[in-house]
């Protein structure tokens, strides 16, 4: 059926629409899951195929193998729903956005939305955010300390879920901003948003992001602001600056309270891993599990740990050691194609794909010290992510 081929480029519309019965609806979200199946059956009407041919279906299979033994084998159902509709709906993001480019004018759009998009989500969870509560740079916690939280029900937003976001925004902002200063359009409106978004990472006083944005653009911004021509140059002086900004990380973590804390969770989730290492204990399942079977002894037993505080022993622990093989492939496909981008990407288009190669390395750095579970209410920028990053490589 041709005449429905011109509807699989805005196929990642109706999911858009669905976002809020997603991750604001819970029961709504599961009812809402009957859509996928729907647009995989235009798809295939369309072309032939229900899902495009990308380089990471393999992983993306695997991915959602896992998903459906999650779903098989969580202890509490209810409790890993919304966890399950989340991953789903990623996945299926994912294509849409793959689908919905097929040309470099389109590319530039679709990150540009993803930054709006995803810069002013955090914005509104900025909101939700009890500043008062946060006291991790004494300066800068005095000037938070003022702001008002609005959008708080006894459920705040966790600050460091918004530094979290600010890794995968930030890159691609500053990416746009010195685009748009080279090319002379809308230089007014990117630096407004590069202070802004800058601003946002600061006020969240997440030390994972802010080390994670940091170690991403010293090898990013070198390339951005110089060019290509002396990479070889430019990758030496950025090892170089990554080893000092280890170095630095070290010495202000070293005996901290916040290390000793992360020490234990990490080895409650591998305890947890070992315990269930094929199939994982579900979604959502280690802040249920965890007080029960290995209680913290940092922490009060009180305090909610949603994960691991890592991202790949959160996988781990939620999908079992085959959803984190998947992940891994996952991340090593997407960044080896936006080192292709990179190189391949004609001027100045090239700043953009130097911006999502920002964005993956300033998160996966993040990702050691905290963590964006997968299905999280913010992790469908991760997916979008994913498929402009994949959708790359335009020879210039």
């Amino acid at each position: 059926m041709r005449n429905l081929r011109p509807f699989v480029q805005w196929l990642w519309l109706p999911l858009i629409l669905l976002l809020p019965a997603v991750f604001f609806v819970d029961r709504t979200g599961a009812w809402s899951m009957i859509a996928l199946p729907v647009l995989a059956t235009v798809r295939w009407l369309a072309t032939g195929r229900p899902i495009p041919q990308t380089p990471l279906n393999r992983s993306l299979a695997l991915l959602a193998l896992m998903l459906f033994v999650s779903i098989l084998i969580t202890p509490d159902p209810a409790f890993s729903l919304t966890k399950h509709v989340g991953l789903a709906y990623g996945i299926a993001l994912y294509f849409a956005v793959f689908d919905a480019i097929p040309a470099v004018k389109q590319w530039r759009f679709g990150i540009f939305l993803f930054a709006l998009a995803g810069g002013g989500l955090a914005a509104v969870g900025m909101l939700g955010v009890p500043f008062a509560s946060y006291s991790k740079f004494p300066l800068l916690s005095r000037l938070t300390g003022q702001l008002p939280t609005v959008l708080v029900q006894g459920n705040p937003v966790n600050a460091n879920m918004i530094g979290g976001m600010m890794t995968w925004i930030l890159p691609v902002v500053l990416a746009f901003a010195i685009w748009a200063w080279r090319e002379k359009r809308g230089r007014l409106i990117t630096i407004i948003a590069l202070l802004i978004t800058a601003a946002m990472l600061i006020t969240s006083q997440s030390r994972g992001a802010i080390l994670g944005v940091g170690g991403a653009l010293i090898w990013v911004l070198p390339l951005m602001l110089c060019g290509r021509a002396k990479w070889r140059l430019l990758l030496l002086g950025s090892s170089v600056a990554s080893l000092l900004l280890i170095v630095v990380a070290a010495l202000f973590l070293q005996n901290s309270d916040a290390l000793l804390t992360r020490l234990e969770l990490w080895d409650r989730a591998l305890l947890l891993i070992a315990d269930a290492p094929i199939t994982g204990l579900g979604m959502n399942m280690y802040r249920r599990v965890m007080p029960l079977v290995y209680p913290l002894f940092l922490l009060s037993p009180t305090q909610d740990m949603a994960h691991a505080h890592n991202a790949w022993l959160t996988v781990a622990v939620d999908l079992g050691l085959p959803g984190l093989v998947a992940y891994c492939a996952l991340l090593y496909g997407a960044l080896r194609q936006a080192i292709g981008s990179v190189r391949r990407t004609a001027a100045p288009h090239h700043l953009l794909a130097l911006g999502l190669l920002g964005s993956l390395i300033a998160h996966s750095l993040y990702s050691v010290w905290d963590a964006i579970a997968l299905g999280a209410k913010p992790g469908f920028l991760f997916w979008v992510l994913l498929g402009l990053v994949m959708r790359g490589k335009w020879e210039g």
